[in-house]
């Protein structure tokens, strides 16, 4: 399907749906922005640039697939591309991320623009915040933070709204990496910057470059957040050929997460190990313990966590 070139990056982003899934899903598209992340920050196995129309909500997404020229932070350009909140290239790492694919044209219409971040607090790009889909794709700002949480993937952060978000270095340069990789829970930074995007399963502010990140400090007097036991739903539900399931740990336990069918038989067991506290995030393939594709319909996942015990219903569609 093709729609009008009259289109903005608003109404491919702003979903009327609690999925967040944009109504323009699978049509081709001609949207203008300001580029606010390049090839320099997201790097070469990614190919992907971030733009924006304004400094506003809903009014950032990421494109790729563009090779026939190098764009630079501050171009605006015309995009034209197809829609895609389950791009096939990378099936699962953004499934769930609006953003263009198969870009088929970009004119750089003037060059040198500047696009300000909007300052936002971690509240508001919390995971379960009410909001948090309407930053996707856009240059967001939190300040005076602290570092709340470390795992293999993300640390997470907290202001004086006492609500955590989550900050990673995939898109990061090498310098911005290794600036990161000093971080340790109760470290501050007097702000951080970056792209807010959607991948592997949880909401994030995707670090450019050393700019984004402030001036470190030490919070003498700080506190690991008390964190509860959950089970989120799986993501997508209904589901072909992967899901992704969400949960979180108090404290240190032993946690065993299994797939049985609607009959009780164990179908898969996904984790049985020691945990820390934090938030996890673990696939599902659809293959049992035999690595064999399971059949079409609905399954159940258990997780027991300590004296913890939950379980939550999702739909396999071959």
């Amino acid at each position: 399907n093709t729609s009008s070139s009259a289109l903005t990056i608003n109404n491919i982003q702003h979903s009327p749906w609690p999925n967040g899934e944009s109504p323009y899903n699978g049509c081709d598209v001609t949207v203008t922005g300001v580029v606010t992340a390049d090839t320099a920050q997201y790097n070469s196995g990614y190919a992907a640039y971030a733009f924006q129309s304004a400094s506003a909500q809903w009014s950032g997404v990421v494109f790729d697939g563009w090779h026939d020229s190098m764009l630079s932070r501050g171009d605006e350009v015309t995009v034209s591309g197809a829609v895609e909140e389950f791009d096939p290239e990378w099936h699962f790492k953004f499934d769930g991320n609006t953003k263009l694919i198969n870009v088929s044209a970009v004119t750089v219409n003037s060059a040198g623009n500047s696009m300000a971040s909007m300052s936002v607090s971690t509240a508001d790009l919390g995971q379960d915040a009410e909001e948090v889909e309407s930053y996707e794709g856009c240059l967001v700002t939190v300040s005076d933070v602290t570092v709340s949480a470390m795992n293999a993937y993300d640390w997470g952060i907290v202001d004086d709204s006492g609500v955590e978000c989550l900050i990673d270095d995939d898109m990061a340069t090498m310098a911005a990496d290794n600036y990161m990789s000093t971080l340790e829970e109760g470290t501050t930074l007097s702000q951080v910057t970056g792209i807010f995007n959607f991948s592997f399963g949880t909401y994030k502010i995707q670090v450019r470059d050393l700019a984004d990140l402030g001036q470190l400090g030490v919070d003498e007097n700080f506190e690991a957040l008390p964190r509860q036991f959950a089970l989120h739903d799986n993501y997508p539900n209904p589901f072909n050929p992967e899901t992704r399931i969400r949960f979180e740990i108090g404290n240190q336990a032993n946690v065993q997460l299994i797939i049985y069918d609607m009959l009780g038989h164990k179908v898969r067991t996904l984790v049985n190990d020691n945990y820390d506290p934090g938030m996890y995030v673990i696939n599902w393939d659809g293959m049992n313990d035999n690595h064999q594709p399971v059949s079409s319909g609905p399954y159940l996942y258990r997780i027991k966590a300590g004296e913890f015990i939950d379980h939550k219903k999702m739909i396999l569609i071959r």
